[in-house]
């Protein structure tokens, strides 16, 4: 259990001076965490949404790779970025509450290891005495983005059950919200309920931020979309279509494919053998669970298969996402041996694929598929909650992508793929995966 029970600082005291308020923790593992919560209302006992900074310090010697990761939970889960400083063992950030509530300090800290960590240790402040309210002139928090967000999502927090109606029937704690939905938006008529094969449930907003296309209902029967890549890729389709009798119900599931891949090194054979082909469209590729590969070799494997795929959907209307690690940032034994700098606090697999979209290397339908706002937060809990998110995302993203042929006119037939007046030889054919 990478997950202990959380326990109390070592020691604790909180000081206020200038209407700032210093929240300092001292771990026995050698780490000071200082919180500073500023105010906006120096007559009140409470703090504003922000920002607030917060500063880690690691006493211990030789602490090469420090992971930790800082959060606020309460009525809203926030993450606390931290980077670097100029001393490598000070890391410095700053946050917003995204709403009015109470919150405490929630942190875990794995060590110093860059290798999977045998032990972590997870502290929390000892009582819930941080109380944020907003004022007249209170600025609209900008929440944390993904690095390279996608303009139709928007921007969204965890937000507590018990600010939703029929809470009690809610079996997770949090639902992704947008910053822009209405109080009406979390009435009970509004939760869609998703379910795994092992009847593991979890509850997602349909008016969340994230407008559905009605084009997704014109998906036609041969604009297959598909997921490739290990457990995670399952997960992510499963929960799809779980929610897909709620949300269109007309498109049927045949659609909608996975091909199981989960040793990049046989992808080949995967992608050459012969198998049947399958005429993907959009495809949405996720590798969380490969073990002993380092970050390096992580790189160069995802982008020479990301590579292969492209060169069977090597029209520039296709999409090819590919969709950031969900899994705990610490805990995993894959991308050990970090090599990219500067060291983040992000999952190492997820530095690893920032570069390689960074470098542009890509071809041009290749995409990142950044989902760390929705997963960082979560510590690498609530996979279930997370994953239900991402597959909202995913069927704003094939709506849009649907939306975007039928302005050009184009769409994918049994006699061919339709451009205006002309009839091509759809060239999916070409493509050849291994379906299990």
């Amino acid at each position: 259990n990478d997950f202990p029970s959380h326990q109390p600082a070592s020691s604790t005291h909180a000081t206020t001076l200038n209407g700032v308020k210093e929240e300092v923790l001292k771990l026995d593992t050698g780490v000071n965490v200082v919180l500073q919560f500023s105010k906006k209302n120096t007559e009140s006992e409470n703090q504003s949404l922000g920002p607030h900074s917060c500063e880690l310090s690691i006493l211990k010697p030789n602490c090469s790779h420090p992971k930790f990761q800082v959060r606020l939970k309460g009525d809203a889960l926030v993450s606390i970025p931290l980077l670097p400083t100029t001393n490598p063992m000070i890391f410095k950030g700053t946050f917003y509450m995204p709403i009015e509530g109470t919150y405490e300090l929630d942190m875990t800290w794995y060590g110093c290891s860059s290798s999977a960590s045998d032990q972590s240790h997870s502290y929390s402040s000892v009582s819930k005495s941080v109380v944020a309210t907003s004022s007249d002139g209170d600025m609209v928090p900008t929440m944390i983005k993904s690095k390279i967000p996608i303009p139709i999502f928007g921007t969204g927090f965890w937000l507590s059950k018990s600010h939703f109606m029929d809470e009690k029937t809610l079996k997770s704690d949090y639902l992704w919200i947008s910053d822009k939905s209405s109080n009406s938006s979390r009435a009970i008529e509004n939760i869609l309920g998703a379910k795994t094969d092992q009847g593991i449930e979890s509850a997602v907003l349909r008016n969340e931020g994230t407008p559905i296309s009605s084009a997704f209902g014109e998906l036609s029967n041969y604009e297959v979309v598909c997921w490739v890549g290990d457990d995670s890729s399952e997960l992510s389709r499963k929960l799809f279509l779980s929610l897909r009798s709620q949300i269109a119900n007309s498109q049927r599931p045949f659609k909608f494919h996975y091909y199981r891949v989960t040793d990049l090194d046989d992808a080949d054979k995967d992608m050459t053998g012969h198998q049947m082909s399958r005429k993907c469209k959009q495809t949405f590729v996720s590798l969380e669970v490969l073990e002993d590969m380092s970050q390096a070799e992580y790189k160069k494997k995802i982008q020479q298969f990301l590579g292969k795929i492209a060169k069977c959907m090597h029209d520039e209307t296709w999409s090819i996402w590919m969709m950031t690690v969900n899994t705990n940032n610490n805990s995993s034994k894959m991308c050990h041996s970090p090599t990219i700098k500067p060291f983040t606090q992000d999952h190492p697999c997820n530095d690893a694929i920032f570069e390689l979209f960074e470098e542009n290397s890509l071809p041009s339908n290749v995409r990142l598929f950044d989902n760390t706002d929705v997963s960082t937060p979560q510590f690498g809990e609530n996979i279930i909650d997370v994953a239900s998110t991402i597959a909202m995302r995913i069927f704003a993203i094939i709506g849009n992508q649907v939306e975007t042929w039928r302005a050009m006119k184009q769409v994918g037939r049994k006699d061919g793929l339709h451009r205006g007046t002309k009839i091509e030889n759809d060239p999916a054919d070409e493509c050849i995966f291994k379906e299990l």
